[in-house]
C-alpha cells in the first residue's frame, strides 16, 4: 500500500475513533454497525469510506459513487486465522479491481502488516491472515482500485474480541 493510502487510512480511523469509540481503557461500548462516512476525492488523493464493525463475524457493504465493497470477515475472533472476502461491483455488475489490505491495532502501535489479498474470479477477492492476538480495536485499510476508475480507500473499524 503506497504511503500516501496508509496515511489517508490512518487519518480516516483516527477521525472516526476521535468522535465515536471515547478514549483508550474506557470500557468498550456495545459494537453498532454505523453507516459509512463519504469522503469527496481530492486532487491529493482518494476518498476514504469508513464503517465500524464487530465484534464477531462481518459481513458489510461499504459504497462509494457507483461502486459497492462488500466485505466479509470470519471468524473474528482473538487467537483465530481470519479469512477475508471482497466482492467489487459497478452499478451491480462484477469488477476486476485490484485490492491491497493493511491491518493495524489502534489502541496501540503493533505495526502494520500487509494483507496478501488474491482474486479468485470475476470481482471476488480472498486473503488469509494469521489474525490477532489480542483483543482490540484494528483498523483494515482495503484500497480499491477499479480498472479505469479513480481508486478509493474503504477502512473497517473493527472490534475483535
Amino acid at each position: 500500500m503506497s504511503r500516501w493510502y496508509a496515511e489517508a487510512a490512518t487519518l480516516g480511523l483516527t477521525a472516526l475513533l476521535a468522535t465515536s469509540c471515547g478514549s483508550v481503557g474506557a470500557s468498550e461500548p456495545e459494537a453498532v454497525a454505523a453507516p459509512p462516512i463519504r469522503a469527496a476525492s481530492t486532487a491529493a488523493g482518494p476518498a476514504v469510506v469508513t464503517v465500524a464493525v464487530g465484534p464477531g463475524r462481518v459481513a458489510t457493504t461499504a459504497r462509494h459513487e457507483r461502486y459497492e465493497v462488500r466485505v466479509s470477515l470470519s471468524p473474528n475472533r482473538v487467537g483465530k486465522p481470519l479469512s477475508f472476502t471482497v466482492r467489487v461491483t459497478e452499478a451491480g455488475r462484477p469488477v476486476n479491481a485490484t485490492v491491497d489490505a493493511t491491518v493495524a491495532m489502534l489502541d496501540m502501535q503493533m505495526g502494520r502488516p500487509a494483507v496478501a489479498v488474491r482474486s479468485m474470479r470475476h470481482g471476488v477477492l480472498r486473503a488469509r491472515w494469521d489474525g490477532v492476538a489480542m483483543a482490540g480495536r484494528y483498523g483494515i485499510a482495503l484500497e480499491v482500485s477499479p480498472p479505469g476508475g479513480d481508486p478509493f480507500v474503504v477502512v473497517l473499524v473493527d472490534t475483535v474480541t
